[in-house]
């Protein structure tokens, strides 16, 4: 699903990541332009993320710093932490628990974190719970769950990650699910979560977990496709839920998986057949 808008959004990625180290422009033109030779070289065949592995890792070694977003995922995962109880209440009262709790997670994935505050915060919560899902497998969700004694639940963004905890936690008050895997990124890779924001945010409070630690050195993800390391993983629960556009562009081949995003781009959209801006519950059968 590669698309011509997936180039300028690559650059557009680098130049958030220099402008969050905090390089003067000058700097910032002479490192894109050492990365467009970089992606110049890679295939074009490659899903955007996994093109972005190789440019992430080359912005990590050329900067010295292993984690440039670290304080700002510290920053997201505080103040979404602050909002918890609140969402935990809303979950509690409605209707369909583990429902709601799908709708809150899919809310965290288009909350604005460049502007945090409260109103905008309800707002986008509002927002999603009014609106319907654009591809709603849902009911078939539930029924698996009826008969499922574990799930693994790949994560995406931090901050996001606190909403996808309290989705899980309302899975398992309403199922007989007792093991839960939870997957993060072996190393930093923009804002996406770690084993650190983890245990940062508590999941050990789920009970019976175990970490799925996801490569993001593109040589390693390509050995665990080639060597059907990521069909062993995806097999190792009853359920499976992937979050986040990126693990649907890196992994939308696999089958018996549920995908839980927002579509943001029109490359993702047109694969999935909805409008940017979707929201998201698809079952790959």
């Amino acid at each position: 699903m590669f698309g011509s808008e997936c180039i300028p959004c690559i650059f557009n990625q680098a130049l958030k990541t220099y402008r969050v180290i905090g390089y003067s422009d000058e700097v910032i033109i002479e490192k894109l332009w050492s990365i467009m030779k970089l992606v110049n070289k890679l295939d074009y065949k490659l899903t955007a993320p996994e093109i972005y592995f190789t440019v992430y890792k080359w912005i990590r070694e050329d900067s010295g710093l292993n984690d440039p977003y670290y304080k700002i995922k510290k920053m997201w995962n505080r103040w979404v932490l602050d909002k918890a109880s609140t969402i935990k209440k809303m979950i509690i009262e409605s209707k369909d628990p583990i429902f709601t709790g799908l709708k809150i997670s899919l809310a965290g994935n288009i909350i604005d974190y460049g502007a945090l505050d409260d109103i905008k915060f309800e707002d986008t919560l509002n927002q999603v719970l009014s609106s319907k899902l654009t591809i709603d497998d849902y009911q078939v969700f539930r029924n698996k769950l009826d008969y499922a004694k574990s799930i693994l639940f790949v994560l995406d963004n931090a901050g996001e990650a606190v909403l996808d905890k309290i989705f899980i936690e309302s899975i398992l008050n309403e199922t007989r699910i007792s093991k839960v895997y939870i997957g993060v990124r072996e190393e930093p890779f923009i804002n996406d979560v770690t084993i650190e924001d983890i245990r940062f945010l508590g999941f050990d409070e789920l009970g019976d977990i175990e970490i799925i630690s996801f490569p993001v050195d593109i040589n390693k993800h390509s050995t665990y496709l080639n060597e059907g390391r990521y069909s062993q993983v995806f097999r190792l629960a009853d359920t499976t839920v992937l979050k986040g556009q990126g693990n649907y562009e890196l992994f939308h081949n696999f089958k018996d998986i549920f995908f839980a995003l927002i579509a943001k781009c029109k490359p993702v959209a047109s694969h999935l057949n909805v409008d940017v801006g979707s929201q998201v519950f698809k079952f790959n059968k």
